[in-house]
This record gives structure tokens, C-alpha cells and sequence, in this order.
């Protein structure tokens, strides 16, 4: 006969009765240990009792089919009842392999690494899986909601005069016929505080800010724009950003249980395209379609060079201008104001994208270089 000590609910009222659980013959019966002394408050068969497996040092429930349990620390009385009357070997394993520290670190170091391999590989690969696979008609609703949701809160009409949106136009248009399967849309709108920036949507549209435009001393620089934007569509960079995100909200969901964060993934569409915020990886496999693009059509790659480093030689101006104004302001501006100012200065279009000076280098013909 096994004897275990604990306490017994009778799963109707929260009321804990200190009581005494014996097994003979697989018969089960508890009775009380205080005012109601060897009262008997159960009778039934070990077979149909559910029992808890061993977890450190945390109570062992065994549930019955009433609802009623009895909870109890008496790890080694409830393990020689399973030993004896239940033959349960994985569980014993289990309970062996907690029990040593070694093993439990390695087994989460395991899971941690798991998880890093996951969200690295996994889940970057499933999400260029899908976005190959998904219809035109989801690429089609992303992008026509993303241009109007960034027309309401970033881009104003293009200024450009009509004929040089129409000759640009018609110069894009015999790049963008070799991807008919694409559908690549050239749009023109005045960035504003954007200022010279590209933007690349799922449904092949592709936007041109006026101040971009204007940024190029040669329309050729504007088409070396145009191919590694076209990188982004034909790697549809867009779509696998947003299910990334989005498988990365829900596994968070499942975690922590916030619903509200569920939601948020299509208000934050607008911000992934406007950020840029791809990952290293894509930009530069945007950047190798572009060079293999510019070959391909007989044009120097040094085109994308050049309108690189005119961006990157405004941006540096427009810091050095606004750092000249903070100094004019305050004799000794705060470190982290400065900071800010920098996050906020650099163009959308180099911040979020490998090193400017390397994309460059990237693109330099040897006759530039020498």
C-alpha cells in the first residue's frame, strides 16, 4: 500500500482539506487529516486519475473525473505509485534529464539557437517561398493601398512639367517591356521632406520623386535607379518584408498574447516602404540587378555610382548646414539633439542600405577607378 500526503479540493469550492491519498490494489481512496479526521471524501480506480509529470520542485496534481484533485509535494511517494502501478518511462526520463543542470542548459542553448535559426533562415525563406507563389491580385490590392495611403501622408503631386514626365516615360518604357510579366508602373510624385528617394510597391509600381529627378545630371543615372528598383520587384523585396513582419507579429502574438499588435502589421506597410527598410541582403541583390541590368543593356554601370555619391554629397551638406544652425542656436548642443539630427538628415534612400561608399565601389568601372 502507498501512502501520499497533500491537500484535496473537491472541485466545486476552493476549500483546501489537508488528507491523506492511499493505492491498494489500484484502488484509490483519500481521506481528511483534520476536524473531519479519516473522513473518507473519495473512492475510485487509479486508472481513471490523470497524475502530473514531475517538474522540479512544483506540486503533482491528481485530477479525478468529478473535477475534484489532490495536489501534493510528496514527489517520491507519487513516483513510486506510477512505478508500481503505472509503467511510464519517458516521463522518468524527463524527469532525469531536468534534474541535471548540464543538460538542461545545453537542452537551451538548443532551443535559443533553434529559434535564431528560425527567425534568420527560416522564416526569410518562407516568406520568398510564398511571395513567389501568391496571386497578382494580392501584390495588385497592396499596392494600390500603399500609393493612397502614402499620397495622404507623404507625397504631394509631382511639379515635374508634363513633357519630362512623358520623356522619361518613354525612355523607362523600353527597359520596363523585357519584365511584362511585372507590370512596372512609373509614377512621378514631389517627395518633400522625403527629398530624392525611389520607392519599389508589390504591383510593380515604381515612384520617382521630383527632387530625384532633379538630382540627375543624366537620364541614364535615373535608369540605373530604375534597375535596381526593378530588382526589388522582380525579388518582390515588398511582399517578403511584409510576411516576415507579419509571421514575426503573430509568433509574438502566440507568445505574449497581444492581439492588438495583430493588426498593426497593415498600418505599417506605408512606413516599410518609406523606411526602406529591407535587409541588408535585399538591397544588395537589388544592387546586383541593377549592375547586371546596366550591362545587359550596354550602359556603364559608373551611372549608379555617380547618382550614389551626388546623394551622398547632399546629404553630408545638409548636415553640415544644420549642424551649423544648431551651433548658431546653442553654444553646446546636446550629443543625443545632434544624433537625431543625423537619423533625421540622411536621405531614406542610403540610411537603411549597406555602406554608401561600398554600393559605389560596387559600380566603378576600371577606367573610373584608375
Amino acid at each position: 500500500m502507498i501512502k501520499i500526503e497533500g491537500d484535496f479540493f473537491d472541485g466545486s469550492t476552493s476549500t483546501r482539506r489537508s488528507a491523506a491519498l492511499t493505492v491498494h490494489a489500484e484502488q484509490v481512496t483519500i481521506h481528511t487529516l483534520e476536524n473531519e479526521k479519516n473522513k473518507s471524501v473519495y473512492r475510485g480506480d487509479l486508472s481513471k486519475i490523470d497524475i502530473s509529470s514531475r517538474l522540479g520542485k512544483t506540486p503533482r496534481y491528481l485530477s479525478f473525473e468529478n473535477g475534484a484533485f489532490f495536489e501534493t509535494h510528496d514527489h517520491d511517494s507519487v513516483d513510486r505509485l506510477l512505478a508500481e502501478y503505472r509503467c511510464n518511462p519517458i516521463s522518468q526520463c524527463l524527469h532525469k534529464l531536468e534534474s541535471h543542470l548540464a543538460i538542461v542548459l545545453i537542452f537551451a542553448m538548443f532551443v535559443i539557437g533553434f529559434m535564431w535559426g528560425g527567425v534568420k533562415y527560416g522564416i526569410p525563406f518562407m516568406a520568398e517561398t510564398i511571395a513567389q507563389e501568391l496571386p497578382a491580385e494580392y501584390s495588385q490590392y497592396i499596392g494600390k493601398e500603399a500609393i493612397e495611403l502614402l499620397d495622404e501622408i507623404a507625397f504631394e503631386p509631382s511639379e515635374l512639367p508634363a513633357s519630362r514626365q512623358k520623356k522619361l516615360r518613354r525612355l523607362f518604357q523600353g527597359y520596363t517591356d523585357n519584365y511584362p510579366d511585372y507590370a512596372i508602373n512609373l509614377q512621378f510624385r514631389k517627395g518633400n521632406d522625403i527629398g530624392a528617394n525611389a520607392f519599389a510597391l508589390p504591383d510593380g509600381t515604381i515612384v520617382l520623386t521630383d527632387e530625384m529627378v532633379r538630382l540627375a545630371e543624366h537620364d541614364n543615372e535615373l535608369v540605373a535607379v530604375l534597375g535596381h528598383e526593378i530588382g526589388h520587384v522582380v525579388h518582390r523585396h515588398v511582399l517578403r518584408r511584409i510576411i516576415q513582419d507579419s509571421t514575426l507579429t503573430m509568433l509574438m502574438l502566440l507568445i505574449t498574447g497581444d492581439v492588438s499588435s495583430a493588426s498593426s502589421i497593415v498600418l505599417a506597410i506605408p512606413s516599410i516602404i518609406l523606411d526602406l527598410s529591407y535587409s541588408r541582403e535585399f538591397e544588395i541583390e537589388a544592387d546586383d540587378f541593377a549592375y547586371d541590368f546596366l550591362i545587359s543593356h550596354q550602359l556603364k554601370p559608373d551611372y549608379f555610382a555617380q547618382i550614389m555619391r551626388r546623394l551622398e554629397q547632399r546629404n553630408v551638406e545638409q548636415l553640415n548646414h544644420s549642424h551649423t544652425e544648431t551651433h548658431t542656436k546653442r553654444e553646446l548642443p546636446d550629443e543625443h539633439e545632434e544624433e537625431d539630427g543625423l537619423f533625421k538628415q540622411i536621405s531614406p534612400y542610403l540610411s537603411t542600405h549597406p555602406q554608401t561608399e561600398n554600393r559605389i565601389q560596387r559600380f566603378i568601372t576600371d577606367e573610373e577607378s584608375h
